[in-house]
Order: C-alpha cells, then structure tokens, then sequence
C-alpha cells in the first residue's frame, strides 16, 4: 500500500532506460486498473471540464475502462497480472484510514452540493459520449481530478476484461498480496515489475536469481508510438541498497515509524544503529519485534494464484477453514447519499446466504461499510442450515425466470424502503433500474435522448437509488462467487456483467413497456404488502375494540389507502400515485391485486 515518501526519497538512485523487447514484465493488478483510469480519466476531460463537474457524469464507463486496460498492455509484453486475493491484518488501520478517506470526500462533495448539484460539462468526456482516445500519438491528457475517490469497481471491471482476453491465462488472482508474487517471480528471473506501490522497492534479492530485477512505476512509462520503444525510469533495489550499505527494507520502516522525518534524518539514523550492531552493542530497541514483523511482511509468499475472483470477495472465500480468525468482509466504498441510510442494507439478505454457505457453524460476520457518517462493522448473522437451503432454493428458483436481475434488484431496492416504513422510490427512477438491468444497450447521448435526459439529471434520491442497485450487483456476484467454491459445478448463478453499471446509461435509459411493467409489478407487491399488514392490524383491533365484522375493517383499509394514492396524485407525486391508484384505485381492489 506504499510508505510516505519512499519513492520521492530513492526516486534520484534510479537512472533513465529503455525496455528491451523481450524483457518478461510482472504486473501489479490493482495498480494497473486505477493508473488506466486515471489515464482515461485525463483523456476524455476537455478544457471546458473542471474539477466542479458532477463526478457521476464525468465518471469513465467501465467498458471505456476495460478497453484502455486490453490497449495499455498490447504496448507491453505483460508476462505476469497478479491481483491480491487477502491482505494481511496489519493491513487492517491503513484500510480503515482509506475508506475513513473517501468517505470523507463523499460528505465534502454532500456538504457542497446538497441542493443542486453540478452540471458536467458534455462534449469530449467519455462520461458524455465522445470517444476517449488513449495510448496513442493522437491522445491529449488534460490534467483533471474528481473530488470523490475512485469509482467502487474498476479493479473488478478490469479482471472481467482480462478474463475474456488473451491475458486471461496470465492473470491470476494470489492468495495474499499481489506486490509479493510479482516482486518473487521477478527476482527469480531477472524481470521487471511494473507498478504503482512503492513498497516493491523493500524486497531484495537473494542473489539466486536469473538477473537484476527491477521496479518500473506506472507513472514513469513513456511509449514512443512510432518506434514501439518504452522509456521509463528504473529502479534497482538490490543495487541501491548496495549504495547504501543498509538494507532498504529497513530504511522503509524507519520511514513507516516516523513518516514526518526527513530522508537524511532516516539514513543518519540507519547508520548509527548498523554501527552499534557491528560493534557489538544492543540495537534490540530499533531492530525489535516491532522490526521483525514488519520485515515479515517482504518475505516471498509461497504457492502460486488461482481463478479469478474479486480480491474483496476472494479475502472472504480465503477465510474458509480459517478456525478462531475473525471473519470481515470489507465492502466497497459506494458514491452514495451520506445523509441517508447505507446502499448497503440492500442486498443483505442475500450476502448472508453467501456467509452462511462459507462459514456454517459459526456466529456472525462483519461487514466494514459506510454506517452513518463513519466506517464501522456491522455484524451478519450467520443463519441454520435449513434456512440458508430455503432462501438459496427461493433465489434459485427466481433466478429461472425471464428477467430476474431487473425484477430482484428492484424488489431489493423497493423491500429496503418499506423495512424502513418509507414510501418507495420514485415511479422513473425505478424504469431507470429496469431498463439498465434488462440489458438494453442503448447509446450514451443521441439527438433523440438529449432532451430526456436533461430532464433526467442526478438527484440525490437518483444516485442513491443508483447505489443501492451496485449493492444488489454485487451481493449477487458474492453469492455467485460462494457458489462456485462451495457447490457442484450444477448450482450456478449468472450475475450481469459489470459493464451493465453505467451512469450515464442509467440517467438516459428510454425504459420501454417491460420495463414499467416490470415496476408496476413490484410496487403492486410492495402495496399489497402494505396494505394486508395494514387489514391485519384493523382486523384485530375492530374484533378485539369494538366487534366489528372483519370485512368492515378490511373494506375500510382499502379505501384509505385508495384515498392516499388519489390524493398524492393531486399534490402532483404522479409516478408513486398512478402505480397505487392503478392496482387499488377502483373496483374490487383486494381482488385486483391478488388476481
């Protein structure tokens, strides 16, 4: 995860070189997806963009994502893509310290905007449309940041792309930290890893390799487009080290210590304590416990990588069989509304199906997501085996029908709102889900879409929804992940792929009769609910007060609530009130909803 100023402090001991055609390249994976969007990112701005651009706007398109990733590495000769499968728990604070980071920009941008947000500005971005050209003599990068953190799944974008490309048999996903297996088989064969982390430059070589490695940083990569050539800056740890007559590990974690002290500060200090050492005296207080288990950290892993798995999702599957080791699951950071409830309650139930295929037998999990307006574990209960096999058969069973995403998701959504006793979302913000979950490729922006979809810009209550609908994805990937480790090769979920999550295809979906079906039909369900816990408790109440007939109580419900649904009409909440007043407006409602 990088120590603060380790690359600008050994950044003079590198020295300019070119790579050689046939020089076996070993990449760090996540480095990768967020040094290609950053690079999309810059690409697709246009002068007219600046930093107050609605980000959800902005935002790159997995898809233009998953492109530039496939391009960036036809420059290269990638022999090796290595993704983390778990991180160790010492990593445990910095991962906090990260999500505290970005949730704390989410609630900025809140703060700044939280009655009317920005509007990007449209032309050249691959958020409005245009095409991002990138890697290329022809590509402009114009120097742009988006004041959120990076989008929630472009590290799971980038692995779907190279499952179904030519680097799928050169991609795997480890079963610890990636850096560790890109910097070992690099050592061992005289390679050179590409990447973004500066803790790459704390492994060392013990001498039996087949050459002098080195460490190449994203940042650093120039390709010559007509030449092929790739000029860079590189670094040879062993070499410097040699320089410095101290081991870089060690300078690594004096600078970890005291992340505030000068370089020179750290190398006087290096010395002194390697003096003391030589001449016989204690340097146990510098070169402690504390020491040793940080250098435990640069020893080469063991064993090699596996199929290809989410690294979030791959660290929960690792805890499998792991007897007396707290079980957490850390989500992703979604861009959500911070005044409300976490996107994450959605989903829920089907992430504990997930835990309870994984963990049988134990208490709870806890997941580590947004709650309020901090970072915190929230636990999940691990359910009975008959239970976990009845929700899994029920989800099955959906699954088998035409549809299912679209129709689970948005009763996820709408069943989030109504635990909550809260009136569902509004009527257009559903078929938005609908048509974006159907599968409808429709284009980003065409003569015929301008005008809806500037009628149809980000809301809060949109890119809330919007969230919520990512956390059903994902806790559905979950689950399809947990099948495939736990189950027969029979039991499979088919979860869209994730280039269906696109923000601008989501604000100008043209949703068509399925699609407002579709949500007809799950609010219908959603008010019938309602309204039959609403006749119970008249029910019981009118036998139990007054004796009155149940019919009476029963009749009596349906007209309220048919009342509420003309009476939202009328204030102009068009969208929830035609659903309402269309399934128990009229006639026979009971029978209308039921039939």
């Amino acid at each position: 995860m990088g120590i603060r100023h380790l690359y600008t402090n050994l950044r003079p001991y590198a020295r300019p070189a070119t790579l050689e055609p046939d020089t076996k390249i070993f990449i760090d994976g996540p480095g990768l997806a967020h040094h290609v969007y950053d690079q999309c990112f810059c690409a697709a701005a246009t002068p007219q963009s600046s930093d107050g651009d609605n980000p959800w706007d902005s935002v790159i398109p997995y898809a233009v994502l998953q492109d530039g990733v496939i391009k960036y590495l036809r420059m290269l000769e990638g022999c090796g893509i290595y993704f983390d499968g778990a991180l160790p728990p010492s990593k445990r604070p910095t991962r906090i310290s990260r999500l505290e980071e970005s949730l704390g920009k989410l609630r900025t941008f809140h703060a700044s905007y939280a009655h009317t947000l920005p509007q990007c500005a449209r032309g050249g971005g691959g958020g409005g449309g245009g095409v991002v050209e990138m890697f290329s003599e022809k590509a402009v990068y114009t120097p742009k940041s988006s004041p959120l953190s990076s989008p929630p799944f472009i590290v799971a974008a980038t692995l779907a792309a190279l499952s179904r490309s030519e680097y799928a048999g050169r991609t795997s996903t480890v079963p610890g930290e990636a850096e560790g297996y890109a910097a070992r088989d690099a050592i061992a064969t005289g390679g050179v890893v590409l990447t973004s982390d500066s803790d790459l430059l704390l492994f060392r070589g013990d001498g039996g390799g087949a050459g002098v490695w080195g460490v190449v940083m994203f940042k650093d990569v120039e390709v010559n487009f007509s030449t092929g050539k790739i000029s860079t800056v590189l670094f040879r740890p062993d070499d410097i080290a040699k320089g410095f007559d101290l081991e870089l590990a060690f300078l690594g974690y004096l600078s970890h210590c005291d992340p505030r002290a000068s370089f020179s500060t750290i190398r006087e200090r290096c010395a002194r304590i390697a003096e003391r050492g030589k001449s016989g005296a204690s340097v146990e207080g510098e070169m402690g416990r504390k020491w040793r288990e940080f250098a435990a950290g640069y020893a080469f892993p063991e064993g090699d990588g596996g199929r290809l798995v989410e690294p979030r999702i791959a660290e929960v599957l690792s805890l499998r069989g792991c007897v007396g080791r707290k079980k957490e699951m850390f989500l992703p950071m979604l861009w959500e509304d911070t005044s409300r409830a976490s996107a994450w309650d959605v989903g829920r139930e089907v992430r504990a199906v997930a835990y309870s295929l994984l963990f049988p037998g134990e208490m709870s999990l806890e997941e580590i997501s947004r709650r309020g307006h901090g970072i915190s574990g929230t636990p999940v209960e691990i359910l009975p085996a008959r239970e976990v096999k009845r929700k899994l058969n029920d989800i099955l069973s959906e699954s088998r029908q035409g549809n299912w995403i679209a129709r689970h998701v948005l009763r996820q959504i709408v069943g989030a709102f109504a635990t909550r006793n809260q009136p569902p979302p509004n009527t257009s913000i559903l078929e938005s889900c609908a048509s974006l979950l159907s599968g409808g490729n429709r284009p980003y922006i065409t003569t015929t879409t301008k005008k809806q979809s500037a009628s149809a810009r980000w809301t809060w209550e949109r890119i809330q929804i919007f969230a919520m609908l990512q956390a059903a994805w994902y806790s559905l990937l979950l689950l399809s992940e947990v099948l495939k480790e736990t189950t027969d090769t029979k039991t499979r979920l088919e979860v869209l792929p994730i280039e269906t999550l696109d923000s601008r295809r989501f604000t100008d979906a043209l949703p068509g009769v399925g699609d407002r079906g579709l949500v007809k039909e799950v609010l219908a369900g959603y008010f019938e609910e309602e309204v039959e816990e609403e006749v119970e408790g008249r029910e019981a109440e009118a036998k139990a007060v007054e004796g009155a007939p149940e019919g009476e109580a029963r009749d009596g419900v349906w007209k309220e609530v048919g009342g509420k649904a003309r009476k939202k009409k009328r204030r102009g909440t068009m969208e929830e009130a035609e659903v309402e007043a269309t399934v128990i407006g009229g006639g026979n409602m009971f029978a209308a909803l039921v039939g």
